[in-house]
This record gives C-alpha cells, sequence and structure tokens, in this order.
C-alpha cells in the first residue's frame, strides 16, 4: 500500500512552494567613533594653528595698537618710589647681590639684575628716578644675603618716582634671529609705531610715542627703555 513521501522538497515541488531565503545576519549597534575622526581632524588642526600663531599670525592680529599712555610695566608702575622699589624687591625674595653698583663715571640708571618682581622673572632692568638720585651703594660692600630695603634707601627715596624704565625683555630662538619685536613687549605695549636703525645701524628699533610717555626697543642690545619724562629733560643720545 502506497504512503506519503516525508520528503519536504518533494512536497514542496508538488505545491510549487520554494524554501525561504535566510540572509545575512546584521547586528544592530550603536554609532562607532569613524564619524567622529573628521571633527577630531578639524580640531587637531585649529590646535596647531593656534599653538603656531606665532610663526604665521601678524602681530596686529595678536596684539592691540595701544591709544593711551602705559603708566609703566604691568610689574612696575611709573608711581612707584624708590623705597617701594627696594621693599617690593626684598619683598619678592632680591638678594643685596641683584643691585649693580656704578661702574666707571656718573651712572644715569640704576641697575639690577636677575630678581622676581610680582611673578616676572627680570634678567635685568634699570631705573630713572624723578629727583636723580639712586641708592646708598657704600651698603653693597661686603654685605650679601636678603636685601636690606632700609640701608640703601638714600634721602628722599619715599617721594623719589620711578620716570624711566630699561627692561631686558626674554625672547624666542625666532625673535632674535628675526629681529622682531618679543612677545613680551608686544603684550606690554602694543603693535610698533614706527621702525628703524637701531643706534648702532646693526639691527632694528621700534618706536611707540604718546605725547610724553615714549618706548624704544632696539634689537641689538635687546632693550626696551620707556620714559615718561618730557622730551627736554632727556639727557642727548639718551634712547627716546
Amino acid at each position: 500500500m502506497a504512503t506519503d513521501s516525508p520528503n519536504p522538497a518533494a512536497a514542496g515541488s508538488r505545491g510549487g512552494d520554494s524554501p525561504p531565503v535566510l540572509g545575512r545576519l546584521e547586528r544592530t549597534t550603536g554609532p562607532g567613533y569613524e564619524q567622529f575622526l573628521p571633527w577630531l581632524a578639524l580640531l587637531g588642526v585649529i590646535g596647531l594653528a593656534w599653538w603656531g600663531g606665532d610663526y604665521w599670525m601678524p602681530d596686529s592680529w595678536r596684539y592691540p595698537r595701544r591709544e593711551t599712555a602705559p603708566a609703566g610695566f604691568s610689574w612696575l608702575p611709573f608711581a612707584t618710589t624708590r623705597q617701594q622699589v627696594l621693599e617690593r624687591l626684598a619683598r619678592n625674595g632680591a638678594e643685596m647681590k641683584c643691585i649693580e653698583p656704578p661702574r666707571m663715571g656718573p651712572m644715569l640708571w640704576a641697575s639690577h639684575t636677575h630678581v622676581i618682581l610680582e611673578g616676572m622673572p627680570l634678567k635685568e632692568f634699570a631705573l630713572i628716578y624723578s629727583d636723580g638720585g639712586q641708592y646708598n651703594y657704600s651698603a653693597l660692600r661686603g654685605a650679601s644675603g636678603p636685601l636690606d630695603a632700609a640701608a640703601l634707601a638714600t634721602a628722599g627715596s619715599d617721594t623719589a618716582r620711578v620716570v624711566a624704565i630699561r627692561w631686558q625683555p626674554p625672547r624666542t630662538f625666532v625673535e632674535e634671529n628675526s629681529q622682531a619685536v618679543p612677545g613680551p613687549v608686544l603684550r606690554e605695549l602694543g603693535v610698533p609705531h614706527s621702525e628703524g636703525k637701531d643706534l648702532q645701524g646693526t639691527g632694528k628699533a621700534y618706536h611707540w610715542t604718546w605725547g610724553d610717555v615714549r618706548a624704544r626697543y632696539e634689537t641689538f642690545t635687546n632693550h626696551l627703555v620707556l620714559d615718561s619724562r618730557p622730551a627736554q629733560e632727556q639727557p642727548a643720545g639718551e634712547a627716546k
């Protein structure tokens, strides 16, 4: 006696149906990191451009042109008295050896080396006071250790004010070799108003002028002079 065939293929062929086609199993996942790569690349380009701005960005983009005269530097205002200068040096840990005594002949500037003022490391700076006085240099003979403000103060130190500052600012290798104005100078004074030759004729000199306040930076000496005295009070040959 005949029986039905258990073969499903035979049954399908009899009924005209085909077996279902199995597709590839797809796993549902969240967005991959690949979609963030363009943004990461853009952030990297922006970071490199900002870090290397000193090499390609014009100074006029990075620093403002100051229209009003500075009242000194951020680390030392013109209104500071001689007594206050000495007290600030002592308070910032200066030693007696930071005061540079005059060499030969009369000295116009009161000089200081290797000190810190208001967090600013200063390799060298010098001052002119309104009374033309300086310090009691006799107190430096045989002295060492912390700066003694009382011993160095001379008569009139409580009223004599800073009227000119000479500063040797830090500068990078690029700034030194390209005869460019160092960044710390431009942050204090803004972009230069004019440019010329230095007094030796071997480098550049940059000038800023705001009435009786003038500044001059020379690349050869790496000296910046900021002066608040009227022009007629400056001795001949002094940087103006």
